[in-house]
């Protein structure tokens, strides 16, 4: 080897680690910056999520929940630490619809229910309930088996009666469905009795009794010696029948003091069915069961009735 060759290897020696060193250099510099970048990267979104900003955003929601009623919600978002945190609600009451709004819901499922029959609106001729069920002899007197009464006045008049019964209290039906051949028989004889002008202050014209709609009963009790007497709304199973007979749908149609706007003298014993939810709104009312029923008055589906018949 000549003297002019060794300075060149020793160059290229030089160069090629040179190399290396800045190869590796290299290397452990992208090392740090990369785990250095990520570190700050971490570093600084959690800086800038503790540290941003606590503002709330509020979005409202009208929650619909059908029919009735309709509640406003207020969803709150917040910013926190916490990430897993869930919205918070709440919830503004809205009022819930009044038993006169329900009652008048209740009008819609069965009609009939709520009819006014009085002395001046008769049914529809040749009107026949569609649903009469035989009562069951326990709700009759002995002698007055074979009563007939529609099925759903049925069912909540043996709830009343079950009730009544719980609170000590025996009291049983002696006359519910009339038709209107009972009913011709039954006005005919008041006015062989008491004469047509007092015949008219205790029983209906043939097609204006309420219990040709068959949700009718005419109550009695033992005490009463079993008839329907003025004695039983004073007497401890009238008062409680008075008290509660709302709870299961029945109104007092003819009350005291309710012969000039009902026309009918005090009937104690009869009570009719018009459901539990217009029975519970009459109860609030303060008014006679004719005055209440025309508030729901809607006109009977017969266009050939005359103009004087109403529900």
């Amino acid at each position: 080897m000549n003297r002019s060759t060794v300075p060149c290897l020793l160059s290229l020696i030089r160069v090629s680690l040179i190399q290396e060193i800045f190869h590796e250099v290299v290397r452990i510099i992208k090392l740090l910056i990369r785990s250095k970048f990520l570190l700050c990267i971490v570093i600084f979104g959690f800086l800038n999520f503790a540290c941003g900003s606590s503002d709330r955003e509020e979005i409202e929601v009208t929650l619909t929940i059908t029919p009735e009623p309709v509640v406003t919600a207020t969803i709150v978002a917040e910013s926190t630490n916490d990430q897993e945190s869930l919205p918070q609600i709440r919830r503004t009451p809205v009022a819930e619809p009044s038993i006169f709004d329900t009652c008048l819901m209740d009008t819609k499922r069965r009609p009939e229910l709520t009819w006014v029959v009085d002395k001046t609106r008769s049914l529809p001729d040749g009107f026949v309930p569609s649903d009469l069920v035989t009562l069951r002899d326990k709700l009759v007197p002995a002698g007055f088996e074979g009563r007939l009464l529609d099925a759903e006045t049925t069912i909540h008049f043996e709830k009343l009666i079950e009730a009544a019964l719980e609170a000590g209290f025996d009291l049983r039906t002696r006359s519910t469905y009339r038709s209107y051949q009972e009913q011709v028989w039954t006005f005919a004889y008041w006015v062989d009795q008491l004469g047509k002008e007092e015949a008219e202050r205790v029983s209906a014209k043939p097609g204006h009794s309420e219990h040709q709609l068959g949700t009718t009963v005419d109550v009695t009790s033992a005490s009463v010696g079993w008839i329907l007497s003025e004695e039983l709304g004073a007497v401890p199973e009238g008062i409680w029948l008075f008290e509660n007979a709302y709870r299961f749908g029945f109104v007092e149609s003819y009350p005291v003091d309710g012969e000039e706007i009902t026309g009918y003298a005090y009937e104690p014993w009869h009570i009719r069915y018009i459901g539990v939810e217009c029975a519970t709104a009459w109860r609030a009312s303060d008014l006679t069961v004719v005055e209440f029923l025309e508030t729901l008055v809607e006109p009977l589906p017969h266009p050939d009735l005359p103009d004087s018949v109403g529900m």
